[in-house]
């Protein structure tokens, strides 16, 4: 088979980059063909001027993805029959790149599919709204990467049950396999925040949650790995709780493995989060997790077993984190049975659903 990835964003995007570099490269050595498609990708100086023209200053401030709708439509409009035939099928998961070539491939009777990463989005009203809308309505299936997200794609873009598989993502757990705990961090104990600095992940929760834990645990300090736009008010709110001297912001560290290594605890406070990579990584890290009891985390966060889970808020957040470093036997046992619950959880697993999935598919013969 020979399958065609819509990339709309840069390659060196975290999640997404993983996502698309293991699930192509499993493809691949399956005996398919994969191709990735992205303004980015463009031959030089095509790339720049393409890049330029979707993402102009001040129009896409203000216009944003209808204006990623009308330029990517345009660019991609000479390349989408050449690729409708050239290709079996196509994945994509996001409308502004992906309209004109459905079309394409629905004209030629081609397979197209969506794959929603996270479908919780509080900036998807109005023409984000009805854009979103389409390109489902437009997919032959729809992949969601839990069940949580495969629930909310029904209810928030009205796509028939039906039309929707979940296939979780996978890890290349070879990188784990001889990773030392050679790094050491400060902190009794040390908590590990990884990921974006963006108010869905809640990172501003477990700042609150943490200035609970420091009454009860006064060496407790807190390693904030990522970046994001609540970096600075953040930063803030660490000076009002007076915590300067027990939280460090690290930036985007990649890969995070040495700190989840070496941490004691891995704290996911998000306040919603269709399957965060993070948890999964912290689990072949072997680092215990307390984490939030919302979307994919309700899934795949075992309670007692390999994790512990909590409301996404303060006081909880920090119930659970004392609770955790204060039973040492419970950490111990959580941080093995998390090795024997990762070990499925392969891109290679994840590969082999995707292409069953898109070959049983029966031909949608009318935009359902």
């Amino acid at each position: 088979m020979k399958i065609l990835f819509i990339m709309p964003w840069k390659p060196g995007l975290g999640c997404i980059k993983k996502w698309l570099e293991n699930l192509t490269k499993e493809m691949e050595e399956l005996g398919h063909k994969t191709y990735i498609l992205s303004p980015y990708r463009f031959p030089k100086p095509l790339d720049k001027i393409a890049v330029f023209l979707i993402y102009p200053p001040f129009i896409y401030d203000k216009l944003g993805m209808l204006w990623e709708f009308i330029t990517k439509s345009l660019i991609y409009l000479p390349l989408a029959l050449p690729l409708a035939i050239l290709y079996d099928s196509m994945i994509s998961f996001y409308p502004p790149d992906s309209f004109i070539l459905q079309l394409f491939f629905k004209l030629l009777g081609k397979k197209n599919f969506s794959v929603v990463h996270q479908a919780r989005d509080e900036r998807n009203v109005g023409i984000r709204l009805s854009l979103w809308k389409i390109h489902y309505k437009l997919a032959d299936g729809v992949i969601a990467i839990s069940k949580s997200a495969k629930k909310d794609v029904e209810g928030i873009y009205e796509v028939k049950r039906e039309k929707i598989t979940t296939i979780y993502n996978g890890l290349n757990l070879n990188e784990f396999k001889n990773l030392k705990n050679e790094l050491e961090i400060e902190g009794k104990p040390a908590l590990l925040y990884v990921g974006k600095l963006e108010r869905v992940k809640g990172p501003d929760i477990l700042l609150e949650a943490f200035a609970i834990v420091k009454k009860h645990c006064k060496e407790a300090f807190l390693h904030i790995l990522g970046d994001g736009s609540m970096r600075s008010d953040l930063i803030e709110q660490v000076k009002k709780l007076g915590l300067e001297d027990s939280v460090k912001f690290y930036g985007i560290v990649v890969p995070p493995y040495s700190y989840m290594k070496a941490a004691d605890i891995l704290v996911i406070p998000s306040r919603y989060d269709a399957l965060p990579t993070v948890a999964l990584e912290g689990m072949a890290c072997g680092v215990p997790i307390v984490a939030s009891n919302v979307g994919g985390l309700r899934e795949i966060i075992l309670d007692g077993e390999n994790g512990l889970k909590a409301k996404p808020e303060p006081e909880d957040i920090a119930e659970k984190i004392i609770f955790l470093w204060k039973n040492d036997k419970l950490r111990k046992e959580i941080s093995s049975r998390q090795r024997e619950f990762i070990k499925d959880f392969t891109w290679k697993r994840a590969a082999i659903e995707y292409l069953n999935y898109m070959a049983n598919l029966k031909e949608v013969t009318s935009l359902s």
